[in-house]
Parts: structure tokens; sequence; C-alpha cells
């Protein structure tokens, strides 16, 4: 089933509104949800299927456990990462343009499969990003990864000078860096770049988010040993004019979504429109 990339915003952000997400983190959310879909077409599989259990929504849930320069830890308690991963992204960010690279280690988030997302907000934003995520044994949510995705990931997104889009990896298994991460052993340089897309023998249970000021960066370096670690690791790599036409026929031709799903998420997303009345259209437009 073919939808545009404009449709399927629409349809999402009334499904996450029914879903109790607050109205005003439903734009960054939805974005989110359409990232998985257009990289991996499975942004509509895994909103429907996580709508069906409970989803977690309450901003006073995640707190801050320390903070120390540009280092942060963060326990979400349980909440999704459509709720609280653009808020990391943002507070990463406001460090790593002070300090040159910031990174944030968060347990007890959930959905981990949108956090790619904040790679590519990231990239736009004109940092390099590294997200790494590992989901616990034997719970739901590293059944449904790995069901759909991958109950770990690695994922960079590198800009680099009058490219398109950033340079874009992604390894289906929590990399070394991620233990490196949770183990506060943070490498740097060109380390970085070896650690980033090469499996760890073991992983922590949690996520980490990594943006680092490419011009603390050899670029040109950095992005060789990137393409070089993606190709022993076994990393997926998209070049920038790849990524670049990936978000183009997004755009141009929509996305071809699973079709049994997006017909459930669609009934459970009209919930949330409100009935055409004389009362609602004179409200159109209003929040109260």
């Amino acid at each position: 089933m073919r939808q545009s990339l404009l449709e399927t915003g629409f349809w999402y952000g009334n499904a996450l509104r029914s879903l109790g997400l607050p109205y005003g983190a439903v734009a960054a959310a939805v974005k989110m949800v359409q990232w998985l879909e257009v990289f991996h077409g499975l942004g509509t599989a895994c909103l429907e299927r996580y709508r069906r259990a409970p989803m977690a929504f309450d901003p006073g849930a995640a707190r801050i456990l320390a903070e120390d320069k540009a280092n942060l830890a963060v326990e979400c308690g349980g909440q999704s990462s459509l709720l609280v991963g653009p808020g990391l992204l943002d507070m990463v960010t406001v460090t790593a343009q002070r300090e040159g690279h910031a990174v944030a280690r968060a347990a007890g988030l959930n959905h981990l499969a949108f956090l790619g997302a904040l790679a590519e907000r990231a990239a736009t934003r004109g940092l390099a990003a590294v997200v790494t995520f590992q989901a616990e044994a034997g719970s739901g949510e590293a059944k449904d990864l790995a069901a759909l995705y991958s109950a770990g990931r690695g994922i960079v997104a590198l800009p680099l000078p009058d490219a398109p889009a950033p340079l874009w990896a992604e390894l289906a298994a929590a990399p070394a860096l991620h233990g490196l991460i949770f183990a506060e052993a943070l490498p740097l340089g060109e380390a970085l770049a070896e650690n980033a897309l090469v499996p760890a023998e073991e992983a922590p249970p949690g996520c980490s988010l990594l943006c680092l000021d490419p011009a603390a960066l050899d670029l040109e370096s950095f992005a060789a040993t990137l393409r070089r670690a993606a190709r022993d690791g076994g990393a997926k790599l998209l070049e920038p004019a790849e990524v670049a036409q990936l978000k183009r026929q997004a755009v141009e031709r929509g996305l071809e979504v699973d079709g049994r799903a997006w017909q459930r998420l669609a009934r459970f997303a009209l919930t949330a429109v409100v009935p055409s009345s004389d009362e609602s259209r004179a409200q159109a437009g209003a929040d109260g």
C-alpha cells in the first residue's frame, strides 16, 4: 500500500495523540516514525505493534542520574523513545556545540527502533552522531526488535563538506563502542570510528547518543575508517548521494507501507479525529 509522506504524518500523528503522547511532542515523534519507514520500511509496522501494548508517555518519569561536562546519564523509567529521544538529542546537541562532543547514556528506554532518527536529526544540525542500543535479553522489547529490526544496533551519521546528506552506516548489532560508552571509556578520533561498527562481544542493555563537532575531526580520515569498519564488521553503508536519493524518493513517490498494519493503525488513529459539527468547525485550529 503506497502512502504519501505527508499522509503518513497525519495518520501517525493522530495515532500518537490517541495513545496519549503530549501534544507538543507529536511533531518530533512523527518524524522518528517516518525515518524508520523511509530507511527500513518498518515505521508503520513498529508503531502498530507497539501501540497494542501500553506505551508510556509520562514526561516526569525520566530523570538525570549524573551530568559531568560532556557526559550525561539518564534513567527513562520505561518511557518511549518517541517521548524521551528528542529531548535527549537537544541536551546532547547543546553540550556538543560547546564542548566539541557529548554523550548520553540512557537506561529504561523503550521502542528503541526509532532511535536512528536522532542520528539523522543531529546530522541536519551539523553534528556527527552515533546511536547505539541493546535491548535487555528476554524482554518483550528484545523479542519485538528481533522480529522486526534487530535487538542491538549501531548507527553512524557523518556530515561531509558539500555533500547532499550524511555518510550513513548501520550495524545490526550493538557495536563495541556501546560497551565502552557504558564503561565511561569513550575513545575519540579514529579509535571511535573503529569501534562504532564492530560488533560487541557483550553489550549491556540501554542506549547511547553521541554527538561530535565535525570541526574537531579529521573528516577524511574518519570517513575512511568508518568505511573500512563497516566493510569489516558487515555494516550497511550508504554514501551521501544514496541517502539523499532515498529521502528524495520518499517525497516524490511516497512510501510503500505494510497494508494490514496500516489499516489497523488508521482505524485506531481515527479515534483522535473529532467528528464534524458546527462546534468542531468553530473551534478548528484551537488547542482547548
